[in-house]
């Protein structure tokens, strides 16, 4: 069964936030072994410090072999079928995959030169909890697509 994480930063706080990514877990848990790493936020109070010591974690927190998709608002805007596609290329392979979400502050470009590919979830800023539920749905309809099933449709 092929691997995906899922590397955040911080915890969910949100009780029906949580409730949401658990059904959107054990939905995707039929497809893939996914494990989600929630590091721990930085305590700096000047954004860029923050984001250079969350990047530092992430960085740490990716192994040699794994594929790299960085969850980035500069990232290339997929349609579901395309990224259906470029999971079940990746399955194929016998690739793990790794997912990195950046804190409140983002991550610098050393996230993305090690990424194999940035994407994003759409224009619209949403708050850090949030992009875990959208991303989690989104993931769990291209595996389902991407294996023949009847979620996505037109």
């Amino acid at each position: 069964m092929q691997k995906i994480r899922l590397i955040t930063v911080g915890k969910i706080k949100i009780s029906w936030v949580q409730e949401g990514l658990n059904e959107y877990k054990k939905r995707i848990s039929r497809f893939v072994d996914l494990e989600i790493v929630e590091l721990v936020p930085s305590k700096e109070k000047d954004s860029a410090k923050q984001s250079s010591e969350e990047t530092e974690r992430l960085i740490k927190s990716i192994g040699d072999d794994e594929f790299v998709i960085a969850l980035d608002e500069d990232g290339k805007n997929l349609n579901t079928e395309d990224f259906a596609k470029i999971l079940s290329d990746l399955s194929d392979a016998g690739r793990s995959i790794t997912f990195v979400i950046g804190g409140a502050y983002g991550f610098d470009d050393r996230v993305k030169e090690r990424a194999d590919l940035c994407m994003c979830l759409g224009s619209l800023t949403l708050p850090h909890e949030l992009v875990r539920i959208v991303f989690l749905e989104g993931l769990y309809r291209a595996l389902d697509l991407s294996r023949g099933g009847s979620y996505h449709h037109k």
